[in-house]
């Protein structure tokens, strides 16, 4: 996969990373005032204003909830980004968010918006846990579910310079990401048992990843246009271990989208060396398919995980983190 020519590539990642570069755009006066317009509009509630100083980002509460924008002037508004159609709602999302909003002292309203791909999966969910805890509260707060797609094609028109344009590239590649289903046919292609698994794959991303984060690695969370992956790094030196994702391109073509992998430029060559020897003890085990170096991606070294060796476990996240543990220790 070639390097993309985009002064955000490899910087814009995931989730945070999106959120910091969308706000660091509304410190542009000209964009910051076309984004209260299309809240405006879509809240249909004219006194909606803000300057940017009013904003911050990644917040967190005494409960550790962390809407990714919340935003204080007259009113109080409180802004959940997701780029990725697959995301799953936290235990907190919109729970947790409409107890901060009722917790803080608001001059006019008290605003809740999600912005979301057109084909997230969970937003009939999100819409019904709003108006289930909702029911608790007499207040008149607002809530909205907003679409990047929109979005973008409101705000792509505002400036020609390069910082922004390549900003609205990067939010197109995520907008425009398609939810990969199953024919009935492509069954046997992929001779699994449990269909439902295998289409919830990223909410086995979501899981594994928490359960990562118990151990002594951290995440670093990428998305692109390719795949969807996770990172895991030693917490204590910062050295990259091995990655592990959904290859869009190998899902489509093989019908099998779980790989993990790594390679000698960005990752430990000690620790390579030492995962190539567990890979070839426990290949046999877990079934494991090792791909050619550089077959997948240049300079790339990836392995797949059987989708059937996933579909058919009783907790596929922890098999997943049963795999990964005992090729890296």
């Amino acid at each position: 996969m070639s390097r993309e020519i985009n002064i955000y590539e490899n910087l814009i990642k995931n989730e945070d990373t999106f959120t910091e570069a969308f706000v660091n755009m509304l410190a542009n006066e000209d964009i910051k005032n076309k984004f209260i317009s299309i809240l405006q509009i879509k809240l249909n509630y004219n006194n909606i204003d803000f300057d940017y100083s009013n904003i911050e980002t990644q917040f967190i509460n005494d409960n550790y909830e962390r809407p990714d924008i919340l935003i204080k002037s007259d009113n109080t508004i409180i802004i959940e980004n997701k780029i990725n159609p697959y995301t799953i709602l936290t235990k907190n999302q919109p729970e947790g968010y409409i107890q901060i909003l009722n917790n803080i002292e608001s001059k006019n309203k008290k605003i809740l918006i999600f912005i979301v791909p057109k084909e997230y999966m969970h937003t009939k969910e999100l819409k019904e846990r709003y108006y289930n805890i909702n029911k608790r509260f007499n207040n008149n707060m607002l809530f909205r579910v907003l679409y990047w797609e929109e979005i973008i094609k409101e705000l792509e028109r505002i400036s020609d310079q390069k910082y922004f344009l390549d900003f609205i590239k990067k939010a197109k590649q995520f907008a425009n990401y398609k939810i990969i289903t199953l024919k009935e046919n492509d069954l046997d292609n992929i001779n699994t048992a449990e269909v439902d698994s295998f289409i919830k794959i990223f909410e086995i991303m979501e899981s594994y990843k928490k359960l990562m984060f118990q151990e002594k690695y951290k995440i670093e969370e990428e998305v692109n246009e390719f795949s969807y992956g996770l990172h895991l790094i030693d917490q204590n030196t910062g050295d990259y271990i091995i990655y592990i994702g959904i290859l869009y391109d190998q899902w489509r073509n093989d019908g099998e989208p779980l790989y993990f992998g790594f390679n000698d430029d960005e990752y430990d060559k000690k620790v390579n060396k030492k995962i190539r020897k567990n890979i070839n003890e426990v290949k046999d085990k877990y079934y494991l398919k090792i791909k050619d170096k550089g077959t997948i991606e240049e300079g790339w070294e990836y392995i797949n995980i059987p989708i059937e060796r996933i579909a058919n476990s009783t907790d596929p996240s922890n098999e997943i983190k049963k795999i990964i543990m005992e090729i890296i220790e």
